[in-house]
């Protein structure tokens, strides 16, 4: 029993250390919160969560992960652009789409400084600091209502098409871009004067968009035409239209690696777009998972992907375009946030009524193992994760025979193989094919399963993702 007892503690804190990736803790919201949005505020290191079904804002202090208040809003906040920040005069601003207003709270204070009504549906918010306006998009009245940061006050009410969704801010030249979805355009107004400036046909029903400012370009979503439409930031003529997955919704920019991130939530992938050549590069694979809302950490060059069902974050290394950890969360994830403080991701879980923080330690080896590099580990398993085999390599610390034993998640033995140092029929030199299957031949289900070396605390965590 104590042995057992041991050998579980050992493979949790391989676990931690060998992913640099854990769920730090879990923050209770309330009961049927449905957490839609975040916005981290720097100048406090605060997160304000908006609320959907309990029409309030949820107040936490990032340094110690506790709740400092609720404050009330209006009714149904319903978008992951239901916030936004005004650094200039500290203010975090929430679009309630039933209530067809805007409550202004006041961040020194945690009080309602206004209630701002707008048009109908309010949904997105975006505030421009070269201008100090915030622009919200109201779905059903077809407009964007734009307010005055300093006083509150709406400077005017810009028709744009039917069904404004969501923003983007070019700062290059003042330019904010709003996905119009029933008229298949992206608008574009200059922020100077709040002049419509453009209207640029895109795909069918776009959602998203998101300016790279390396490449000066604005990139939207098209949902219903599985693609990617690509602008030139500059002259605001489409560049080119590029295929991506089905369903594609949500947008993330790396500009250290010069990519755009896209969510394609009906065949459970991200592509991989290169900023310079407007090609997807890639496409990952997030294997019968609903892929939802993307963030990318500038500190660590890590893309976070949320995973609607099976109610997982899968974290990406950005360099090589690899999976390096897998992170149940509670139920529906679905707003990211990324405190750059702390260097911590904030995951709002929709239907779980909990806010999952996740904690990015720097400095702990998180890229797939190298095969070649055996200077520190006697058991290396590569793809990892991976689908339909792997190739566990291994260095017995012993000559003779032995066993490679893989255990489930609750220490149950599954597969075991004979081995010995110089080959045998199942292995070539010092690697171990490993299809997946049990000692039954049974195919093993999705989930985390740990290799060991008989005799030895030789182990190595790998993921079966089907």
């Amino acid at each position: 029993m104590i042995r057992n007892f041991i050998f579980v503690v050992i493979l949790i804190v391989s676990l931690q250390l060998l992913y640099g990736q854990w769920l730090e803790t879990t923050i209770d919201i309330a009961p049927d919160s449905g957490t839609i949005a975040f916005v981290w505020n720097p100048n406090n290191n605060r997160l304000y969560c908006a609320n959907e079904w309990t029409n309030n804002v949820t107040v936490i202090d990032c340094a110690t992960n506790q709740i400092i208040t609720r404050i009330p809003v209006g009714s149904r906040p319903h978008s992951h652009q239901a916030l936004a920040l005004n650094r200039i005069n500290n203010k975090v601003y929430c679009a309630n789409w039933s209530s067809d207003n805007v409550t202004v709270i006041n961040c020194n204070t945690n009080q309602v400084d206004a209630t701002i009504p707008v048009g109908y549906w309010p949904s997105a918010l975006l505030w421009n600091h070269l201008n100090n306006k915030v622009y919200c998009a109201n779905n059903w009245s077809d407009n964007i209502t734009v307010i005055d940061g300093s006083t509150n006050q709406i400077d005017t009410t810009i028709y744009v098409g039917m069904w404004p969704q969501f923003f983007a801010l070019n700062t290059t030249n003042n330019y904010i871009y709003c996905a119009v979805e029933e008229t298949d355009e992206v608008v574009v107004l200059d922020g100077s004067n709040q002049h419509l400036i453009a209207h640029i046909g895109v795909g069918d029903s776009p959602k998203e968009v998101i300016w790279n400012s390396l490449s000066n370009k604005i990139y939207s979503t098209n949902r219903l035409d599985s693609s990617v439409t690509i602008i030139n930031g500059a002259t605001n003529h489409v560049i080119t239209t590029v295929r991506v997955g089905q369903g594609p919704q949500f947008l993330a920019d790396n500009s250290i690696n010069n990519k755009v991130y896209c969510s394609n939530n009906l065949n459970n992938t991200i592509s991989v777009i290169d900023g310079y050549d407007d090609q997807v590069d890639t496409t990952l694979n997030m294997v019968y998972s609903t892929t939802w809302n993307l963030l990318w950490n500038r500190t660590n060059n890590k893309l976070y992907c949320c995973l609607y069902y099976p109610s997982t974050v899968r974290v990406i290394n950005c360099q090589t375009n690899e999976i390096v950890a897998s992170i149940i969360v509670s139920l529906g994830p679905r707003p990211l946030a990324w405190d750059s403080i702390d260097n911590r991701v904030y995951v709002g879980c929709y239907d779980g009524r909990k806010i999952a923080v996740l904690r990015d330690e720097i400095g702990i080896a998180e890229q797939p193992n190298n095969l070649y590099d055996v200077s520190n580990q006697q058991l290396l398993a590569y793809p990892n994760p991976f689908r339909d085999y792997t190739s566990i390599n291994y260095i017995p610390s012993a000559r003779g025979k032995t066993k490679l034993e893989i255990f489930d998640i609750r220490g149950i033995r599954v597969k075991a193989f004979d081995i010995k140092f110089g080959g045998t029929p199942q292995i070539s030199g010092a690697e171990l094919v490993w299809d997946g299957r049990n000692d039954r031949g049974e195919l093993l289900g999705s989930g985390v399963y740990f290799c060991k070396i008989s005799g030895t605390s030789d182990m190595e965590k790998v993921l079966i993702l089907r």
